[in-house]
């Protein structure tokens, strides 16, 4: 037999015993244990059978602490470190993905640092150049350790990083409203369109409200008839008034509640409050023509509100069932 590593001679542990880690025992995981018992007389028994065991030397789970990341996405995040009864530190892996990744084993993280030797606890992401997710502002981020015998720990649980603001304006329309943390910016292109209204500065309706990026093709009659529509008359809910009226009867709310663009389909043609909005904003909107534009509000069986001339005018109302008008539509977040 070579020599032991670790030795306990006329030991008081008669029947069991604690062994702790020495200088001899590092990076070994396989080891063999023997014993024999000692009388009261001095006399030593014979060695037992060699026992063969194993020392799990593989790291714990760290955790990560939350995060916010900064504006310009350059944020440094921290770790637990690696404990001292799982050897010596050699490297850590991190990995952080999109917010909305259900399952991270099956998805590419959207920023990896494996086997780094020299961010061991801490570490400091640039997210800055992550065109497909830098959008979301939501992300989640985990770490592993590795040991001096090259023995990897478990991933740390995933941990929520988020931002409240973005240095600038995201640009993908496809992208919905749900998946920022904090405010939601005028001129934004996110949810469909371009954002009028974030529903807390008084403006039309309580709801932020975003617009179609460019008006419908053609224009459009607000009925077909000159009778009352029950449900139009108000000011300010767009969407009411185009539920009372998502028929062929009324062709201007039609093409409005009937349309599909950037994966939403809940657009609604705007009342007269949400229209005026869009007036005021039209610059940061974009794509309108000198024309009139239709409301879903109607002001009597013969007429309903509608913007004269968009870019100079003001809000009239006009023959409902004899004159053609251009269309955007809007929906709410």
């Amino acid at each position: 037999l070579t020599t032991p590593v670790y030795q306990a001679l006329n030991s008081n542990n008669t029947i069991t015993i604690d062994v702790p880690e020495t200088e001899n025992m590092n990076n070994i995981t396989n080891l063999k244990l023997m014993a024999r018992h000692k009388s009261e007389f001095g006399i030593v028994s014979a060695w037992s059978t060699l026992v063969n065991f194993t020392v799990d030397i593989t790291p714990a789970a760290p955790t990560v602490q939350s995060q916010s990341l900064s504006n310009n996405f350059v944020t440094t995040f921290n770790s637990s470190a690696l404990a001292s009864s799982d050897t010596s530190h050699q490297s850590t892996d991190w990995q952080i993905f999109a917010y909305d990744v259900a399952d991270p084993e099956t998805e590419a993280p959207v920023y990896e640092s494996l086997d780094d030797e020299s961010n061991l606890t801490s570490i400091t992401v640039d997210l800055s150049g992550d065109a497909g997710t830098n959008k979301t502002k939501r992300y989640k981020i985990r770490c592993r350790y590795k040991n001096n015998t090259s023995e990897y720990g478990q991933w740390s649980v995933l941990t929520v990083c988020s931002t409240t603001e973005l240095a600038a304006g995201p640009n993908d329309y496809t992208v919905g409203t749900s998946d920022y943390i904090g405010a939601i910016q005028i001129g934004w292109h996110i949810g469909g369109g371009v954002v009028v209204s974030v529903g807390n500065e008084g403006v039309a309706t309580s709801q932020g409200v975003i617009a179609a990026p460019s008006d419908e093709p053609g224009t459009y009659r607000w009925k077909t008839t000159n009778t009352t529509t029950s449900g139009t008359d108000s000011a300010t809910d767009g969407a009411a008034n185009t539920a009372a009226m998502s028929n062929t009867a009324h062709p201007a709310a039609n093409v409005c509640a009937t349309k599909t663009l950037n994966g939403y389909a809940d657009w609604y043609l705007p009342a007269k409050d949400q229209l005026n909005t869009l007036h005021q904003r039209r610059m940061t909107i974009g794509g309108f023509t000198l024309g009139n534009y239709w409301s879903s509000s109607e002001a009597s069986s013969q007429n309903a509100y509608y913007y004269y001339q968009f870019s100079t005018g003001h809000m009239s109302n006009s023959a409902k069932a004899s004159i053609p008008y251009y269309v955007r539509a809007v929906r709410s977040f």
